[in-house]
């Protein structure tokens, strides 16, 4: 999963080097929780069916 997620340049929401509050523009914002939303259905499209109650939970990228 990590290989995917840094493919699309999407591990640094995952591996904590970028956080939420460290994004201080309204731009950096957006793009984090876009970025977070991108590696929420990576994860999601990923597992299967019997495991997604477990993740749909998380309250962002990082809990899943």
């Amino acid at each position: 999963m990590q290989m995917v997620l840094e493919e699309r340049d999407l591990w640094e929401v995952v591996s904590g080097e970028i956080k939420a509050e460290q994004c201080v523009t309204q731009l950096d914002q957006a793009a984090y929780k876009r970025k977070s939303r991108k590696v929420m259905a990576v994860i999601c499209l990923a597992m299967e069916d019997s495991q997604l109650p477990f993740v749909r939970s998380a309250s962002g990228a990082c809990d899943a």
